[in-house]
């Protein structure tokens, strides 16, 4: 019972603190504190804060990313040499499998295309892109 009133309270205190935030800052400079709040906190750099990303976690997504704006770029061997660096850090990483299996049909590789879609869904099953791509490529080749 102390606890659910204490609870209450807290709720309370904060409440009446965001209003008078509200009140004095115009909604602009509220809306850069809580960017720069969020910046800060899943950044990692106030210290004690959770921390989400390593530092290989976003070299993963940085080749991955980079693969992602080459393919869309039609620079799609390049693509996949980024999407190689992301499945050399995290070769369970079954996005980069699926898109780099899309970007070899691009390049009419075929054949790497479907490896790259079965180890994709031997990581993920149910993800629907690979199935998809897998059967476009099945009814393609009828």
């Amino acid at each position: 019972m102390r606890n659910s009133i204490k609870m209450a309270l807290v709720l309370c205190v904060a409440v009446v603190l965001v209003i008078m935030f509200l009140v004095i800052f115009p909604p602009g400079i509220v809306a850069g504190f809580f960017l720069l709040y969020a910046a800060y906190r899943w950044g990692g750099w106030i210290k004690g804060s959770r921390s989400t990303l390593s530092v290989e976690d976003s070299t993963l997504f940085a080749c991955y990313n980079k693969g992602l704006s080459l393919a869309n770029s039609g620079r799609y061997a390049e693509a996949i040499g980024c999407y190689d660096k992301a499945l050399e850090i995290d070769p369970q990483f079954a996005k980069a499998w699926v898109n780099k299996g899309a970007t070899l049909i691009l390049l009419k590789r075929h054949q790497e295309a479907l490896q790259c879609f079965d180890k994709a869904l031997a990581i993920d099953p149910k993800n629907e892109y690979a199935q998809q791509l897998k059967r476009s490529m099945s009814s393609a080749s009828k």
